[in-house]
């Protein structure tokens, strides 16, 4: 698979996990809020992307496709948990 497939999903993810963990240290709910929801759609765009490159990689490729499908799931989750603890959801 051409790394450059996986760029647009990766760099997703990246900037979904620094909003993620910049969100940690806000003080006001609302700001937390806000980042969060930023966080919940980069994994969204993420996870959009991924399935997009799933009918197109070969077999050998899944196995990267699916730990980056993963990693954007998890992260989704996991503000998602954050956001309905918050009561933004």
């Amino acid at each position: 698979m051409s790394e450059l497939l996986l760029v647009p999903a990766l760099k997703a993810i990246d900037e979904a996990t620094i909003v993620l963990h910049l969100s940690k240290n806000l003080s006001a709910n609302a700001d937390r809020i806000t980042y969060l929801r930023q966080a919940q759609q980069g994994f969204q765009t993420a996870l959009t992307e991924l399935n997009e490159l799933q009918d197109v990689l070969e077999r050998q490729d899944r196995e990267t496709w699916q730990v980056w499908y993963g990693e954007a799931e998890r992260g989704l989750e996991k503000v998602e948990e954050l956001l309905e603890d918050l009561g933004g959801d």
